[in-house]
């Protein structure tokens, strides 16, 4: 090689080692860059030139040709698995193989992320070392969000290391804890995820929570014997009071025997369970609601003396006010099973396969002179084999067979009205109950319900469950030859390899 062939790699090697060095440093590209490659680009070139008959013969020797082929392999291998590399990383894909999909988030927290459209952050402050702090579980939660939603950003924060975030966020008490403490932050409003068993729900609520624009009021209709959300009890609706507000609802006591009047910041009005007759005036108040475009519930049980089977048949459905018995039912016949929905309905179309129970429940049935301009749906019934009777105390049944006991009616009552008004009837109010409210799908059809009513689309869901515990028990034997098999195999692998070397040797 040439004099002058040596000093041009030679600046050319220094000006590369140069550009590198600075391009480091300074963390971005700056004019002053220009002057080393530009220097780089130069000596290489005129390298290359000066010794271009040395690289010609050097590239036509026969062992250059096929180390080149080999090099070239190699090159291609390198390009393929770094493009392998690239795809996996732009495009992230995870498959859960678990029973109960205990890897991915319910298809209620899907539907939450689906429906954002701003940014939403999630701060988990922590304090000491972040590995040791944050559990492995819980930071695969925080993936999982991620990976659901490009609008959800997960920021771990130091309670140290960022006194103005936890000055923010965090009282004063909290800030010397080594408890793990997290905040839900959507533009400005931000919620603190409470302590849970279940951390996925109590970060989806959050979210519901911090999303929400204004908070939407459920009324309970009071004073007939309806069942009350005051405390909790057998009898009472608490549960379902705690769930609403958890997924910001409002809920209010709307008694009308005091006040002849539905507030106008209504969002559904529920009556649930009652005993006592409704006065007339107070049914006429109710009908002209919905008329005008309102949203209600209305859960109703049989051998009360409220009288409200003419107000379900003037909207459009018929309380029969008797008894559905299930002989299947695994808690005895007065418990209903109900496991047919209309899957082509919003309300019931996720509950494919699911089961709620209910007690001593009545048929409720589409009217064949519902109004006009109403759709009526049988979107609940019990499960095949039921019965019917109108004494409990006479064993006197109609022919087995699935009946309804849940309705849906939804529409125009007027043609001009702009306002689509929205009921649900149900045969019993005992699923609301503290008693049962827990009890299988029946916390998930209870929500969806007034979720439904209430216009949020994105709550009609199934929500996170808690996973099971899974144990695997193996006999005495099994754990023998699990132990012998640990034990055997790397034995055999010697021997085998033993004689393959062996072979090879004498042959």
């Amino acid at each position: 090689m040439s004099g002058i062939g040596k000093i041009s790699f030679l600046l050319s090697v220094l000006s590369l080692i140069i550009l590198i060095g600075l391009r480091f440093v300074i963390g971005g590209w700056t004019n002053m860059l220009w002057f080393p490659f530009v220097l780089f680009l130069v000596t290489f070139v005129s390298g290359v030139f000066a010794e271009r008959r040395l690289i010609v013969d050097f590239f036509t020797m026969k062992t250059t040709k096929n180390g080149m082929s080999l090099g070239a392999l190699i090159i291609m291998v390198l390009v393929f698995v770094a493009a392998l590399n690239y795809v996996a990383s732009t495009q992230n894909k995870v498959f859960d193989m678990t029973e109960e999909k205990i890897n991915s988030l319910s298809p209620q927290s899907e539907e939450v992320l689906k429906g954002l459209e701003d940014s939403l952050k999630i701060f988990v402050f922590y304090r000491g070392e972040r590995n040791q702090s944050v559990p492995p579980g819980l930071a695969s939660l925080f993936d999982r969000y991620e990976r659901a939603s490009n609008q959800v950003e997960v920021r771990y924060v130091d309670k140290y290391q960022r006194p103005d975030l936890a000055e923010k966020y965090l009282d004063s008490s909290d800030q010397s804890k080594d408890q793990l403490i997290i905040f839900v932050d959507h533009k400005g409003k931000f919620f603190r995820v409470s302590e849970s068993s279940n951390f996925e729900e109590a970060i989806t609520q959050s979210i519901v929570r911090a999303t929400r624009k204004s908070a939407k009021k459920i009324y309970f209709i009071s004073g007939h014997g309806e069942r009350e959300y005051g405390e909790s009890g057998v009898e009472a609706i608490y549960e379902l009071k705690s769930n609403l507000e958890s997924l910001a609802f409002e809920v209010a006591d709307l008694s009308l025997s005091t006040k002849l009047e539905i507030p106008d910041d209504a969002a559904v009005i529920a009556l649930v369970g009652p005993k006592g007759q409704l006065l007339q005036k107070e049914q006429e108040l109710l009908l002209d609601y919905v008329r005008g475009g309102g949203h209600m519930l209305v859960a109703v049980d049989p051998g009360q003396s409220h009288g409200l089977a003419d107000f379900i048949k003037r909207l459009g459905a018929e309380f029969k006010d008797n008894y559905i018995l299930d002989p299947n039912s695994p808690l005895g016949p007065a418990v209903v099973v109900g496991n047919q929905y209309d899957r082509a309905h919003p309300l019931t179309e996720k509950f494919d396969g699911r089961t709620t129970l209910f007690r001593l429940a009545s048929q409720i049935a589409k009217h064949e002179d519902a109004p006009e301009g109403l759709t009526v749906k049988e979107v609940l019934l019990s499960q095949p084999g039921s019965v019917i009777t109108t004494d409990l105390s006479k064993r006197r049944y109609t022919e087995s067979d699935s009946y309804p006991f849940g309705v849906v009616v939804e529409g125009k009552w007027d043609p001009e009205s702009v306002k689509e008004s929205s009921v649900v009837l149900l045969g019993d109010s005992d699923f609301l109950t503290d008693q049962l409210f827990y009890t299988l799908s029946n916390r998930d059809f209870a929500l969806n319900i007034f979720a439904y009513l209430a216009k949020e689309k994105d709550l009609i869901s199934i929500r996170p469950k808690s996973p099971k515990s899974s144990t695997l028990r193996l006999t005495s034997a099994q754990r023998l030859g699990i132990n012998s098999a640990g034990l055997a195999l790397p034995v055999v692998f010697v021997i085998l390899s033993g004689v393959l070397w062996y072979r090879r040797r004498s042959s």
